[in-house]
């Protein structure tokens, strides 16, 4: 085993343990505590949210840990086929613990645990791209941004959920779907940019367009329910940067 293999493989094994077993403790000790509080608070469209959403955090958190796991044996084989599931453990396990951290801070309930696993992913997936299989930096940069369209395309179709319980309109309903489509092809384009497959382009420009169309119209419309500034707009605007960036990274 390499020095390159090496590194993957300690990483590996750390997000295998972060997205499986420190999850489902933090998790099993945390989830009842954030519904109280939701319901504590009188927040029960949120609690009604939070009660579906958060098991299924916490299993892509563990799908990805799973993954880990198994790259993990890659590495310490000296596989072709390891690093990519380490590619997507981390992606999955980024989300899975990213998004719980908002809910969780709004409920004020302190420091939100799934932070460090996030951290930590994040740090892998940098790590992955600079020490166990180096890539361009230019690769490595634009796949941040893309990542971070992948967080942001969940968070709308999440936050769409959230309108539609309170009884939103048509808008939310229709593009919730979409955007969470964005999302999973964002995911999917962020792993095939970074291992150079044929086809990334029209991933990176599909997600970019599901998420301006998906994020875009809900904006206007929540924005005029609110009478100020949308949440719903990061999404469609990095979606909108990333075409841009990505036609001049690659002509």
């Amino acid at each position: 085993m390499n020095k390159n293999d090496s590194v993957g493989c300690a990483i590996s094994i750390v997000g295998g343990l972060l997205g499986t077993i420190v999850t489902l403790i933090i998790f099993v000790n945390k989830y009842p505590v954030q519904i109280s509080a939701e319901v504590s608070r009188g927040a029960s469209a949120e609690a009604m949210l939070v009660t579906f959403v958060l098991p299924v955090m916490a299993n892509i958190a563990f799908a990805g840990g799973i993954l880990w796991t198994i790259s993990a044996y890659g590495f310490l084989k000296g596989e072709r086929w390891a690093f990519p599931f380490a590619l997507y453990g981390s992606v999955l396990c980024i989300l899975g613990s990213f998004f719980p951290v908002l809910p969780y801070a709004s409920s004020g309930l302190g420091f939100p645990p799934t932070i460090v696993i996030f951290a930590f992913n994040l740090l892998f997936f940098i790590i992955l791209q600079w020490k166990v299989h180096p890539t361009p930096r230019k690769v490595l940069a634009l796949s941040l941004i893309t990542g971070i369209a992948y967080i942001l395309a969940f968070i709308n179709g999440v936050a769409s959920t959230h309108y539609i319980i309170m009884g939103g309109g048509s808008y939310y309903i229709a593009l919730e779907p979409l955007n969470f489509l964005a999302s999973i092809v964002w995911g999917l384009a962020t792993i095939s940019l970074v291992l150079g497959k044929s086809g990334t382009r029209l991933m990176v420009y599909g997600a970019a367009l599901a998420a301006i169309f998906g994020g875009v119209p809900i904006a206007i419309a929540s924005q005029m329910e609110l009478n100020y500034p949308s949440l719903f707009w990061p999404s469609p605007i990095v979606a909108f940067f990333v075409i841009i960036l990505y036609s001049k990274i690659t002509n």
